[in-house]
Order: structure tokens, then sequence, then C-alpha cells
């Protein structure tokens, strides 16, 4: 199951990456007010938390720490 969510999580981060670079649009909207921004770096930090968490659990389930 968690190898199930990192490979889901990787591939929306891959996907967002992709996103911003191809269509030039920067990660954070200048023009936002600050809540739009602060929630913005929220999802993106969520999403890099759960990638660790997932990694986390992956080396647990292997033993490998």
């Amino acid at each position: 199951m968690a190898t199930i969510g990192l490979i889901i999580c990787v591939l929306i981060l891959i996907g967002l990456i992709y996103y911003h670079v191809k269509y030039k649009k920067p990660f954070v909207n200048y023009d936002d007010n600050i809540y739009e921004k602060m929630t913005t770096l929220r999802f993106y930090f969520m999403l890099i938390f759960l990638i660790l968490v997932l990694i986390f659990l992956h080396l647990k389930k292997y033993n490998l720490i």
C-alpha cells in the first residue's frame, strides 16, 4: 500500500513540476493575496511531507531502517 501511494505522490509531484516548467507558470502567483499563496505553499509542503512519510513506511516495511 505504501508503495502504491509513493508512486502516485511522486507522479503528481513530477506532473506539477512539468506543468510549471512547460507553461512557465510560477509555483506561486504573485498577484494572489497572502492567503492564496499560503494555501498553495501548504499544498506543496503537504505533498512533499506525504512522500517522505511514505518513503519511511516503505523502508520500515522491508526492514531497511
